[in-house]
């Protein structure tokens, strides 16, 4: 037993908090991700003809509102929905943008401008994919503390 029973009482915690801090880029990332979205939006409703947009077009932008909300999630250290979905979308995540992006995308107009569009689209297209994939695989697979805090 200590001496001076006016001692600060001491804990040996873990501050949870401090653990699941993110970097100031993954909001940064959000924030840029989440604005394209919007315009892209507003284009694609107020002028369809301009990007002949389609049916497909238009699930994607409905598709990229939980892509929104698991990247915010992730920047912000919130939950939303359950950790096992994130861990479905994930999957399904990337065979969307597989099918949708590569098979049903209509490349025909890249390709006539030549291979360094090409590689500079296909460059951009992953520059804003890859954050994207693992945001929401973290999100889902690896943040076992914050999932951990709505289920105590």
């Amino acid at each position: 037993m200590d001496a001076d029973p006016y001692k600060t009482p001491v804990a040996e915690l873990e501050n949870v908090v401090q653990s699941l801090r993110r970097s100031v880029w993954w909001k940064v990332y959000f924030w840029i991700v989440f604005i394209i979205q919007v315009m892209y939006a507003g284009w694609i409703v107020a002028d369809p003809n301009s990007l002949d947009a389609n049916s497909w077009d238009y699930l994607s932008l409905l598709i990229y509102v939980p892509v929104l909300l698991a990247i915010f999630g992730f920047a912000y250290i919130r939950t939303f929905l359950t950790r096992s979905f994130w861990q479905y979308f994930f999957v399904f995540m990337v065979m969307w943008d597989l099918w949708y992006g590569f098979l049903l995308e209509d490349w025909s107009d890249v390709l006539e401008q030549g291979v360094l569009v090409l590689v500079l689209t296909i460059g951009l297209i992953l520059f804003f994919t890859i954050p994207q994939y693992i945001a929401i695989f973290k999100y889902g697979y690896r943040d076992k503390e914050l999932w951990s805090e709505i289920s105590s």
